[in-house]
């Protein structure tokens, strides 16, 4: 038996592997009856109904193919042989872990060659052999045993009514009005070298760095007043605040610090 040679159609022996007159490689002769033709491995989930033959070597192949695997034959030039009228066995190659798909023969559509030549030119669906699937099987959620789902409201601080606080400061530099930015309120001489810089600077020999505190309280939203342990002391109203406690404050209080500066508070 001879080879043909796809490029150069010279005939050689079955047994040489590459053409004698152009050194082409040469396909596989494969014999078109009374042989075990094995086939490419293929998943199980991609086995088709039949397998179709090459006309130009009889090699298998699956619908879908455009070329020949074993001689490169174009197989949209020509209608494939089916392989239902010959004998071919096909091996399928699967895991070592999971048995091997069997393909029931039985299965086959009874259709004739010329049938299913007709429906191939038509592009009708060719008819599918049944494939024994392992059935699947579904795993139950467990839902989880003592726990309820729960919503979490997020509770919001209580919000500060901000009061309309008004200082009015008299000093050697005339008057200035601060007002209350929503945040306690410092008040003494400021000091670059130990980085003190209080909110309202009193340029005032007799006022400490940290002399005076105001606030207002979230509790009942009134204003407050501390004397910070100042060195020589603050008064409120001509009396004497108490060092290191807090003292409410009134509209029209007035607060003096040092010999220069006199403070009169507005709330309104």
């Amino acid at each position: 038996m001879s080879v043909k040679c796809q490029q150069c159609n010279h005939q050689n022996p079955d047994d040489v592997e590459f053409c004698e007159n152009c050194g082409a490689q040469l396909p596989v002769s494969v014999p078109t009856s009374g042989i075990i033709a094995t086939a490419v491995a293929t998943p199980a989930s991609a086995q088709v109904s039949d397998i179709l033959i090459c006309p130009n070597c009889k090699a298998p192949f699956t619908i879908g193919d455009v070329f020949c695997f074993n001689c490169g034959y174009d197989l949209t030039k020509q209608h494939a042989i089916p392989a239902s009228s010959i004998q071919v066995a096909a091996a399928v190659s699967n895991p070592p872990t999971q048995p091997a798909t069997a393909v029931n023969s039985n299965s086959q559509p009874d259709i004739s060659a010329d049938e299913f030549e007709k429906m191939l030119s038509s592009g009708a669906p060719l008819p599918a052999a049944e494939i024994a699937q392992p059935t699947p099987v579904a795993t139950p959620v467990q839902p989880a045993s003592g726990f309820a789902a729960v919503a979490v409201q997020e509770v919001a601080a209580p919000a500060i009514a901000v009061g309309n606080l008004i200082l009015t400061i008299s000093g050697p530099y005339g008057v200035e009005k601060v007002t209350y930015i929503g945040r306690e309120l410092l008040l003494g001489r400021q000091d670059i070298k130990t980085r003190i810089f209080p909110d309202v600077a009193l340029d005032d020999a007799a006022s400490s760095r940290r002399h005076l505190a105001i606030w207002q309280e979230a509790s009942d939203e009134k204003f407050y007043a501390q004397d910070l342990e100042s060195s020589n002391g603050t008064l409120l109203n001509d009396s004497d605040m108490p060092p290191g406690e807090p003292v409410q404050l009134k509209n029209g209080d007035v607060i003096k610090i040092g010999t220069r500066y006199n403070i009169q508070i507005t709330i309104a």
